[in-house]
């Protein structure tokens, strides 16, 4: 059976689905554990500095203890996050949100290698060609021992499934193993999404290290946690609500073909 969804609108200031109802539907004690013994070298290919942090944080963590080779591909500098902030300018912001997720990452894995491809946020639709090509180059020779994590290619956010799509393009073939991460959509998906049944799930349960540091990492986004100044156009885009989800001691993700087994 194929379901065509419709586009997916929500406003991130919304409560949306409670993490109480997530915690409810038991997700991690259904899904099917993470199995992570194959890789030697992660890829996370971010929309945003801060999806990493947010959705896949744990599992920089987990692999760089194992002494895999981490890189993040951060497609833009997340500088229209507040378009109408009246103290900083796209530019101050984007250069800052760089910083943010700099710091974020020593946290998780030091001396991680970030790659900055400074696209325009909110536009990625428009690079996807760039976007694939520059994922193709990082798998170039044997990615057999790469896993690629990348947002939920039916996450809701433009930017967010423009990665997916690039990165689907990118990897098809290679033989890399692909996983896609929800971020958006713990906030406007409810539990009976079809598409996020547990059969359907990959879970990495967190040990206390590293849930310690993901809530770290969280905390280096100042810019999206608390807001910039008094001014509505400078609130913060991460509502306490919001980042409830990412206070579980689980990551999710949903195989999304390569060369996953």
């Amino acid at each position: 059976m194929v379901v065509t969804a419709q586009p997916v609108r929500f406003d991130g200031q919304a409560p949306g689905t409670p993490e109480s109802t997530w915690a409810a539907a038991t997700l991690a004690d259904r899904a099917t554990p993470l199995e992570l013994d194959r890789y030697s070298r992660l890829l996370v290919v971010s929309a945003h500095p801060d999806d990493e942090t947010l959705a896949a944080a744990g599992l920089i963590t987990r692999l760089h203890a194992r002494g895999a080779a981490i890189d993040v591909l951060v497609a833009s500098d997340g500088e229209a996050s507040h378009p109408h902030s009246p103290t900083t300018t796209a530019a101050a912001l984007g250069g800052r949100r760089r910083d943010e997720m700099a710091s974020a990452t020593e946290h998780l894995a030091a001396g991680a290698t970030i790659i900055w491809m400074g696209l325009p946020d909110g536009q990625l639709a428009r690079h996807e060609d760039e976007l694939a090509g520059a994922v193709g180059r990082l798998l170039a020779g044997d990615p057999t021992n790469t896993l690629v994590a990348a947002p939920w290619r039916a996450d809701g956010h433009p930017d967010h499934e423009a990665i997916a799509r690039a990165v689907a393009r990118a990897a098809d073939g290679s033989g890399a193993g692909v996983v896609e991460f929800p971020i958006w959509a713990w906030l406007w998906a409810t539990p009976d999404d079809p598409r996020l049944r547990p059969d359907n799930l990959r879970v990495l349960r967190l040990d206390e290290r590293e849930w310690q540091r993901k809530q770290r990492a969280i905390a280096e986004h100042r810019s999206q946690i608390a807001p910039l100044g008094d001014d509505p156009g400078d609130r913060a885009v991460l509502t306490a609500a919001f980042l409830d989800h990412f206070r579980r001691r689980y990551e999710t993700f949903l195989p999304a073909g390569g060369g996953w087994a």
